[in-house]
């Protein structure tokens, strides 16, 4: 954006009609059309000494600093000049009315911005009810994590209960098989004492009849 070289303010379409700097005399230089935060001359004073007209200057340092400070001032109002409705200075908001000196950008603007926060509002309501919907559904989530869990606590409990069952069917079905080979044991025993029996008996008989 633009400066007046003459106040210092950002220069509009109707800048000229109420720049303040216009008819007015600068204090530095003396001369009328600007004010002296917009000098750029060096700064005079009358001083007389002896009778003699001095011309005061400044000196490297006020130089420096005063070129820093019209910097900073020009950089700021560069800055302000980006931002909306900045073309349009607070002096000229109050010289015209709304609906007829606006410019067409400037209601454009405005209608363009008045939509989108209408879109804003209406995202913000679907999120709400969005986010509703989320948490009823978590809530049903929740409900239905807690059936199962326990459903899964039973089925680790009767789990549980086969593998007690079947500890105890194989430790049953071992003494089972240690019963059987114990028979096994005894009856093959016995069987072979009657052989030994039968054996002797033939033995005293063939003796009897030599």
């Amino acid at each position: 954006m633009e400066l007046c070289y003459r106040c210092g303010e950002i220069f509009g379409r109707l800048h000229l009609a109420i720049c303040k700097g216009f008819n007015r005399c600068c204090f530095n230089c003396k001369r009328i059309g600007h004010l002296a935060k917009t000098c750029r001359n060096a700064k005079q004073c009358s001083v007389y000494v002896n009778s003699i007209r001095v011309i005061q200057r400044k000196s490297e340092k006020k130089k420096e600093r005063d070129q820093r400070r019209w910097m900073e001032f020009t950089s700021r109002k560069a800055t302000l000049a980006e931002l909306p409705f900045s073309v349009i200075s607070e002096p000229e908001f109050r010289a015209m009315e709304f609906d007829s000196a606006v410019p067409t950008h400037v209601k454009t603007r405005h209608i363009l911005v008045a939509d989108k926060v209408n879109i804003l509002n209406e995202k913000i309501q679907d999120l709400i009810s969005k986010n509703e919907d989320l948490v009823n559904e978590i809530k049903t989530l929740n409900g239905k994590n807690f059936s199962l869990t326990e459903r899964l606590r039973d089925i680790e409990s009767q789990q549980n209960e086969e593998e007690t069952l079947r500890k105890t069917i194989s430790d049953l079905r071992n003494v089972q098989s240690c019963q059987q080979k114990q028979t096994n044991r005894k009856s093959a025993v016995v069987k072979s004492e009657k052989r030994r029996e039968k054996f002797r008996r033939k033995i005293i008989r063939s003796v009897s009849r030599v």
